[in-house]
């Protein structure tokens, strides 16, 4: 899309809202879109040397990003949680069970810890059946 995306994948806003793919909305769309989004993919923050707005995507990357500060799944780590989800559809469970989760065009898989319903848990879990 032509727009420079810094190592932690952070996009400077104005830049964003200059693209023509985006020209129609503003900067208060952008807002609401990430101040209510139950599933906190996208987070905004100011840069931390100039002060400007930016925006990234917490999740669902197709691109490779050196510096999203996500934790690795080892069973073994200090702090590892008991359980962790990982939320799809149910037509997807045989090749789930079959193959295993896949990443398919992303560049990794998240979980979210705990379980369903404990309040923790709020990436990828759907509540549809299809």
């Amino acid at each position: 899309m032509g727009l420079n995306m810094g190592s932690d994948g952070f996009v400077f806003m104005d830049q964003l809202l200059a693209h023509k793919q985006f020209s129609s909305f503003s900067l208060k769309d952008v807002e609401r879109v990430v101040a209510t989004n139950d599933k906190q993919r996208f987070k905004l923050q100011n840069h931390p040397d100039n002060g400007r707005l930016q925006i990234r995507a917490n999740q669902g990357h197709t691109v490779q990003v050196e510096d999203l500060q996500l934790t690795a799944v080892r069973l073994d780590a200090p702090g590892c949680p008991q359980e962790a989800v990982h939320g799809s559809y149910m037509k997807h469970w045989p090749s789930i069970c079959s193959q295993g989760l896949s990443r398919m065009h992303r560049t990794h898989i998240h979980l979210a810890p705990g379980l369903p319903g404990d309040g923790q848990v709020i990436s990828g879990a759907s509540h549809r059946e299809n």
